[in-house]
This record gives C-alpha cells, structure tokens and sequence, in this order.
C-alpha cells in the first residue's frame, strides 16, 4: 500500500517518483521524504549509474504525471568525526 494512502504524508506523484527510482538498475532505494502532504523523493544510486538513472526517471515521471521534475545529484561527504586535541 502506498505511502499517501498509509500514513496520509504523500502525494500520488511522490508514489510514482519513488516507485520509477526503485525500479531502476543501480538504485539501492528510494522512498518519499520532507514529510507533510508533499516533499521529495532521495534514492541511493551507484555512482556509474546516476546520469542513466536520472534521464530514466525523469522522462517516466514526465509521461505518468505531464509534469517536468527537477532533479538533483549529491554526493555523500565523509560526515562528522571526534578529533583529539
């Protein structure tokens, strides 16, 4: 069951968004995020597979919704650490 009809913090083309990721080769996982009666949808891809997963997503999304995504790439930092003075 999705998301919007679960807990009432999605949109149907936030479903869609997150369902095109997933099915895509090199995405770890994709779920909706930001909460609330929208938000985003983050995926975890192979590096190598970025460009190829982005433009695929996209052009899905654009035909099951006729709306244009933006679509944004980050790559991770190496995060926080404790350091000794």
């Amino acid at each position: 069951m999705p998301a919007c009809d679960l807990y009432e913090v999605s949109i149907k083309e936030l479903d869609i968004m997150a369902d095109l990721a997933q099915q895509q080769p090199g995405c770890y996982g994709a779920r909706m995020m930001g909460g609330g009666f929208g938000g985003a949808v983050i995926a975890l891809v192979q590096d190598e597979a970025v460009k190829d997963f982005a433009a695929v997503v996209a052009q899905g999304y654009e035909t099951a919704t006729r709306i244009v995504p933006a679509v944004y790439s980050a790559k991770a930092g190496a995060g926080s650490s404790a350091s000794m003075l």
